[in-house]
């Protein structure tokens, strides 16, 4: 059974809380693209953001990924206000706290595996030897210790988005934060990626996923459905029966889905 509620998070703390935020933008009238929204993500959560266009999912992730700031409310990540540091703080934050994973996942083209999964951790400081090591380390537990010095030009769609996560988790952040990190995917291997999210989050560690895709939103422990830069409801999908993909219906279906 799915548990839809409307929960009051404003007074609780996690690794990431948002309370009562706002997020006016102007373009010739004003745009409210985030209002008076309350959320927190639990130490070990695993959560998927799903809505509309426009229904404020990419503000959200830029305001818990210190890339905005809001007009109204508070974002705190581990107990710290986002809003009260200067921009050269929250981009020490940024690379040192969270972890990003994108739709398209944003090597750098020039650079090996090895040498994107490096990048985060040259920008913090810590030594070459040390980089190369963690790098491997890395690419090793997302199963491509042999494509460590390949360009991403020489890698499948999956494998690209295997050393984006990597990179991702480089200098051990509190929080990951991916972006329609199967968009881009086919249906199996957007699959296996999303078995090495659900890896990472037994782990111990949080996540935050924006998607479109039903099925791939239930792989979370919960759903946060916005509607007009609002949170409407949240779903707790634990032991909701799984949505079949479209294609995976059409091939189980007599003929393979075709009208006979």
């Amino acid at each position: 059974m799915v548990d839809a509620k409307r929960p009051d998070d404003s007074h609780s703390s996690g690794v990431v809380t948002a309370r009562n935020v706002g997020r006016t933008y102007y373009m010739g009238e004003p745009v409210h693209a985030l209002q008076d929204l309350s959320l927190t993500l639990e130490p070990g959560s695993f959560t998927a953001v799903m809505g509309p266009s426009g229904s404020g999912k990419s503000t959200l992730m830029n305001m818990l990924g210190c890339l905005d700031t809001p007009d109204e409310g508070t974002v705190e990540i581990d107990g710290r206000s986002v809003g009260d540091l200067s921009g050269s703080q929250r981009a020490k934050l940024r690379g040192t706290k969270i972890g990003f994973v994108f739709q398209t996942f944003n090597l750098m083209p020039r650079l090996t595996a090895a040498e994107n999964v490096t990048l985060p951790m040259v920008f913090n400081d810590v030594v070459d030897e040390d980089r190369r090591s963690r790098a491997k380390t890395l690419l090793d537990r997302v199963g491509l210790g042999d494509r460590l010095d390949h360009a991403p030009t020489e890698l499948s769609g999956g494998q690209r988005q295997r050393v984006a996560i990597a990179r991702a988790l480089a200098n051990e952040p509190t929080l990951i934060l991916a972006d329609e990190p199967t968009g881009n995917l086919d249906s199996e291997t957007g699959a296996d990626i999303m078995e090495l999210f659900e890896e990472l989050h037994a782990e111990g560690r949080t996540i935050l996923m924006v998607t479109h895709e039903r099925h791939i939103a239930e792989r979370a422990e919960r759903i946060v459905h916005l509607l007009d830069g609002k949170l409407d409801y949240i779903e707790d999908v634990s032991d909701v029966v799984p949505t079949v993909p479209a294609e995976d219906s059409e091939a189980a279906a007599p003929n393979g889905g075709d009208d006979a």
